[in-house]
């Protein structure tokens, strides 16, 4: 007997709690929008985020000379190189890259490159769980999945992720760990 879809789901172990809390209405949205909080910010170590920094001219290490735009898309797809098969460092690029076309420069297009990056990574892994919950589970199941991961996108502030990271002065920050949950009173709300 299986504990649900979410063990076989072919995704990354920081992920897998999102399918699971997010499969079960005794987890809040507010506990599925922090899980999924944790996932992405585990994911953005696999963004070139220096190098994106450094080109787009975030921080100290910023060009006393501006470069023009044909430069800097040349430079963005030159750090492809430091993500070659990550699609959320992909997709960052891919953010930068819009950001230079648009006019942007320093941390404002950083910030909407990994915004991006959040963005279309949450989409692509909320696809993966619904399709997987789709085959597994029936089409009840993943309309369910669809509903709350819909409601978990809608609450998650990626702005708010991005900006933490686009920041010049911020090492690259760690997910933080999910608060342990002893007490007698702890866990999921119970629906009355």
């Amino acid at each position: 007997m299986s504990d649900g879809p979410h063990r076989s789901l072919p995704l990354k172990w920081h992920w897998k709690p999102v399918a699971e809390w997010a499969s079960k209405d005794a987890w809040s949205i507010s506990d599925v929008v922090e899980a999924t909080s944790r996932a992405l910010e585990r994911d953005l170590r696999e963004v070139p985020l220096r190098s994106i920094r450094r080109i787009l001219g975030v921080g100290p290490e910023a060009s006393l000379f501006a470069q023009d735009g044909n430069a800097v898309v040349a430079e963005l797809d030159r750090a492809r190189i430091e993500c070659r098969g990550s699609a959320i460092g992909n997709a960052a690029i891919d953010g930068a890259l819009q950001a230079v076309l648009e006019g942007d420069r320093g941390e404002l297009a950083c910030q909407r490159a990994i915004q991006y990056a959040l963005d279309r990574n949450f989409r692509s892994h909320s696809r993966g769980i619904e399709e997987h919950y789709q085959r597994k589970a029936g089409d009840r199941s993943a309309r369910h999945m669809r509903d709350r991961l819909g409601a978990v996108g809608s609450r998650c502030d990626f702005g708010d992720i991005a900006r933490r990271h686009s920041k010049a002065d911020v090492p690259a920050a760690r997910a933080s760990a999910r608060a342990r949950r002893t007490g007698i009173d702890d866990g999921p709300a119970m629906p009355l």
